[in-house]
């Protein structure tokens, strides 16, 4: 059976299914950064901190801002771009 091409690649445009595709691939890609207490890390609005606790689980990061302390939910502040490592 010949498999007609649909109707949205006619008009170029591409297939949800392949965008998806992308970002799992990227996901996939994603190496947490070894992260230890007193880490340097820089975040996106509140600047450079220091790593100052992990929780045993390896879930949670604790950083110490200029402005305080904050929590985030680890590797995901990392994947999503809202810390990085200093000098990375």
């Amino acid at each position: 059976a010949v498999e007609k091409p649909s109707v949205t690649a006619q008009y170029g445009v591409k297939p949800a299914a392949s965008a998806a595709a992308k970002m799992a691939a990227k996901q996939e890609e994603f190496v947490a950064p070894d992260v230890k207490d007193g880490s340097i890390v820089l975040h996106k609005a509140f600047g450079e901190g220091a790593v100052t606790k992990i929780d045993k689980a390896q879930k949670h990061i604790r950083v110490t801002f200029g402005i305080g302390e904050k929590t985030f939910i680890f590797p995901d502040a990392f994947k999503q771009g809202f810390l990085k490592m200093k000098g990375e």
